[in-house]
């Protein structure tokens, strides 16, 4: 077997469900742990991922001591290129864009490991149903891969019922996406380490970096 990195994606069917974040705070995770990371950015409309790049790249110009992170722009050929990427890095991270299409199945036949983030929102939640059908349609051509649902843009306020009704939700698909055992809150941490091309922990909340430092032992448990 052809060694190659790890393969990670980020994808889902509903947009705005804060999939380039999640991506982008992997990305620097692993970074931090000395992994070499590229991002493939497959949304050639929005091309987020490739900005915040751009932006933490400039960051690193202007003195900033940060970890790089690589990248690269995929619409075309995304198996083989994502493939060639893993040749040539310890980990590839897909940024997938939030539709059906092809870079969602493809992300779902390439990776390793398959992070499915949700809002905890009746809007989200419905659609798994077809989330589910395109996992279960793609199981036989990617049998080892380990997929999870992440709740994320969770409210903070302790009253609101919306992450614990999401989860009771979520207990329909353990089979097929089982829940993460990190949880993605809405903070203003994510959004202005987004805006400097960082990641939250190269910052410091302390809330927001234990959320991703969860998510990054899960995966490193499941690599």
């Amino acid at each position: 077997m052809e060694e190659r990195g790890l393969i990670i994606a980020v994808a889902g069917q509903k947009g705005g469900s804060g999939k380039s974040t999640i991506a982008e705070n992997i990305a620097v995770g692993l970074a931090l742990q000395n992994a070499d990371v590229i991002l493939i950015d497959c949304d050639i409309g929005q091309r987020t991922a490739s900005k915040w790049v751009q932006r933490r790249n400039a960051n690193i110009e202007e003195g900033g001591k940060l970890k790089q992170i690589h990248i690269a722009l995929q619409t075309d050929n995304i198996k083989e290129g994502v493939h060639d990427a893993a040749k040539r890095y310890d980990v590839a991270i897909m940024d997938v864009a939030g539709r059906d299409g092809r870079a969602l199945r493809a992300a779902f036949m390439l990776a390793d490991i398959v992070y499915i983030p949700i809002r905890p929102s009746q809007n989200d939640l419905e659609t798994l149903d077809h989330v589910s059908e395109l996992l279960s349609e793609t199981q036989d051509l990617n049998t080892k891969r380990k997929v999870f649902s992440l709740l994320t843009m969770c409210p903070t306020h302790k009253l609101v019922t919306e992450r614990s009704d999401a989860e009771e939700f979520l207990g329909d698909f353990q089979k097929v996406m089982p829940l993460s055992r990190a949880e993605i809150s809405e903070r203003k941490a994510y959004r202005d380490a987004s805006f400097y091309g960082t990641g939250v922990l190269e910052g410091d909340n302390p809330r927001a970096k234990f959320e991703i430092d969860v998510l990054i032992k899960e995966i490193r448990e499941n690599a």
